[in-house]
């Protein structure tokens, strides 16, 4: 691969930007590129404080950019999806196939029945659930209820998306001792308020 790791990810987010900004349908406004910039945010900052190496870090944040770009054609699968996309430009790149074949497994680490085993796994999952510990979660939430209302034409009530909401937050758990020690806490707050 002749690009150097600045430039590659440079590249990517300019690419998923462009494939988000023109592509996404516009009832996805959660999984959308500012979720997306925010788990890539956070996984360079657990990453770095997890001491990760400059290849499992720059496998880890292409992950990041590209886990739900596959929402472009639907929340079905869409890890699988993501998949392709991160294969057909990593390949126009010129990235080697047992890097291509880490970053797609750090993607598929992302579906909702997966328990991650890895420590890039582990940080990637507490990176894309971080919002549960943030101050905005509220409005976090509100933005997936409208997403999930719109795509699965389902309208809740108020007593059941809190149900909802409170089943995520109880059954999701940061992995990794930085993400504890950064989201925890909030996130039990978050939960309290529920």
């Amino acid at each position: 691969m002749s690009l150097d790791q600045t430039t590659l990810l440079e590249q990517t987010e300019k690419k998923v930007r462009e494939l988000l900004a023109n592509d996404l349908p516009s009832s996805f406004v959660f999984h959308n590129y500012e979720h997306t910039e925010e788990v890539v945010q956070v996984c360079q900052e657990l990453g770095e404080l997890a001491g990760l190496d400059k290849a499992e870090m720059r496998n880890l944040l292409l992950a990041a950019w590209w886990h739900d770009t596959g929402y472009i054609k639907g929340a079905d699968d869409h890890e699988t999806k993501s998949c392709a996309y991160a294969r057909q430009f990593m390949e126009l790149i010129g990235y080697s196939e047992s890097d291509i074949q880490s970053v797609l497994s750090l993607i598929m680490s992302t579906h909702r029945d997966y328990t991650p085993t890895t420590l890039s796994e582990k940080i990637l999952h507490d990176a894309n659930h971080a919002y549960l510990g943030r101050k905005r979660f509220e409005r976090s939430g509100a933005l997936l209820r409208l997403e999930i209302e719109s795509n699965q034409h389902r309208a809740y009530s108020q007593e059941e998306w809190q149900k909802h909401l409170l089943n995520l937050q109880l059954s999701t758990k940061f992995l990794t001792t930085w993400g504890q020690q950064k989201y925890l806490s909030r996130k039990n707050r978050n939960t309290a308020q529920a």
